[in-house]
């Protein structure tokens, strides 16, 4: 049932791309880029690893010399997520990519029956079954113009496949951070040239822009962060708030907690999140959980790793 529930979902995509700019591209970002970054409520731009590829590439002035990140969990024991990033300094600014991708396989292939207004009234099984794929490359650079003052970019490459129907679409993101420690202010864009994926079946789906403002402040153990960010065509404002703590005795560890707002169509839903991390020399090992509406799968847990050189 789980999967025949999948694929009357994504039956229904399907059927929406075969019109002319229905809604929204599903940008797999929204779930997060690390369990760090869950943990903390998917405030973006903060961390000190790879996976700012992902979120704002300016934060990539953080790098010492290397740094990678590997991320990757399940949704409803059906839905694998993963994302890999690396980044390395240059003589002149940092060079940072990243892969990202959200699949399914083995989904229960349907057919829809439309009434004479071409309302869908049934959506039944075929027997026969099909994937879906979405994947995300980004191609990073950030310099600094000052110790304060740092500027990022990325190019962004998207495809998505759903069964045999094909899809494409590139677009630019682009950051700034301005570290004023213990102030870090963060500003992002994504998708700045708008735009649209077009499907192999001549339908199309906006390339949503979006724009993200984040602050955080920096206090003896404790890091506390908000942030607002604006998505989607209907621009949603959505906020989040974390606070991290580093305990001076352990300083290793990291306890963080925060509240996250989230879009789910038209409507804007809330939820706690929960961090814990361990920063051992050059790798750190990071846990997330946050509840779901979901009622058969109510916990979800996240975990990733990091190298950092």
């Amino acid at each position: 049932m789980k999967r025949l529930a999948l694929a009357t979902c994504i039956a229904v995509l399907l059927l929406n791309t075969s019109a002319k700019a229905t809604g929204d591209f599903f940008i797999s970002t929204d779930v997060g880029s690390s369990a760090e970054m869950i943990g903390q409520a998917n405030i973006e731009g903060f961390t000190d690893k790879a996976n700012n590829v992902f979120d704002n590439p300016a934060g990539l002035y953080r790098i010492n010399q290397f740094s990678t990140s590997l991320f990757t969990t399940t949704f409803l024991n059906e839905v694998t997520y993963k994302n890999l990033s690396v980044a390395m300094r240059l003589p002149e600014g940092i060079l940072g990519l990243g892969y990202m991708s959200t699949e399914v396989s083995g989904l229960i292939s349907t057919t829809a029956s439309r009434n004479e207004n071409q309302e869908i009234t049934e959506i039944t099984s075929d027997g026969n079954t099909f994937g879906y794929n979405n994947t995300m490359i980004k191609a990073s650079y950030q310099w600094s113009q000052t110790e304060h003052l740092h500027w990022g970019t990325s190019a962004v490459f998207y495809t998505t496949s759903i069964g045999n129907v094909t899809g494409k679409g590139i677009n630019l993101d682009a950051g700034v951070i301005l570290d004023y420690y213990p102030l870090v202010l963060s500003i992002s864009a994504k998708n700045l040239l708008g735009g649209k994926a077009k499907y192999s079946n001549g339908g199309e789906e906006n390339l949503p822009v979006q724009t993200t403002y984040g602050a955080q402040y920096n206090f003896n153990e404790f890091q506390v962060a908000g942030q607002l960010k604006s998505k989607g065509s209907n621009h949603n404002m959505i906020k989040s708030a974390s606070i991290a703590y580093h305990p001076s005795t352990l300083p290793f560890l990291e306890l963080s907690g925060g509240y996250k707002e989230y879009s789910v169509l038209d409507a804007v839903k809330s939820n706690l999140t929960f961090g814990f991390g361990l920063n051992l020399s050059t790798i750190s090992f990071n846990y997330a959980y946050e509840s779901s509406e979901n009622i058969q799968f109510n916990h979800k847990h996240y975990f990733s790793v990091s190298l950092s050189l």
